[in-house]
């Protein structure tokens, strides 16, 4: 510092300290508690709103300025093209995938099994056939079946008594002259 404005200055700090009020008064120092809160308040809702603000407009020209690329190259940007989009599209693709595998194989297992169930039945068949042909040949071979049922009946035991006067013959009715003789009637 030059000698002269050493020697202009006085040799007391009352101006100094003077000047404190002023200071204090726009850097809000002294102030009481309620004041001092509220004014911090504002400047901190005011702070943090100049940072959304400025966020907000930083990401309203970043999405202008994606918007306006795309309209000039036509080749819109696509927001579901990240890393984990893409690996959930692959996995859900897989899963569907093996879905309808094992529904095809399933459905082939029972197809399989149902050819394999008509080739033991067609070969059964065949054999029941055969069965049935050897039986109907044992039933030739045996004779012809008796005209009447040899099971016993309860009228069986009843007896018809002869009709005096009338001549019957099986098979042709009333036959007049007919002899008694035919007419038994313990044979019916």
């Amino acid at each position: 510092m030059p000698n002269e404005f050493w020697d202009r200055t006085p040799h007391h700090t009352n101006l100094v300290e003077t000047a404190h009020a002023g200071t204090n008064r726009s850097t809000q120092i002294n102030l009481r508690p309620l004041e001092a809160i509220q004014r911090c308040v504002a400047r901190m809702i005011y702070a943090k709103y100049i940072e959304t603000f400025d966020r907000a407009r930083t990401l309203d020209a970043s999405v202008a300025a994606s918007i306006t690329a795309a309209k000039r190259t036509c080749i819109f940007r696509n927001p579901h093209n990240g890393q984990i989009d893409r690996m959930t599209r692959s996995i859900t693709r897989q899963t569907k995938n093996a879905r309808r595998r094992a529904t095809h194989q399933d459905l082939n297992d029972n197809i399989d099994d149902l050819r394999e169930r008509i080739t033991n039945a067609s070969q059964a068949q065949k054999e029941l056939r055969a069965q049935l042909k050897d039986l109907t040949e044992q039933k030739k071979e045996a004779g012809r079946t008796p005209r009447h049922n040899q099971s016993t009946s309860k009228f069986d035991d009843v007896k018809i008594p002869p009709i005096r006067g009338l001549n019957v013959v099986r098979g042709l009715g009333v036959v007049p002259g007919a002899r008694a003789a035919l007419f038994d009637a313990t044979s019916y």
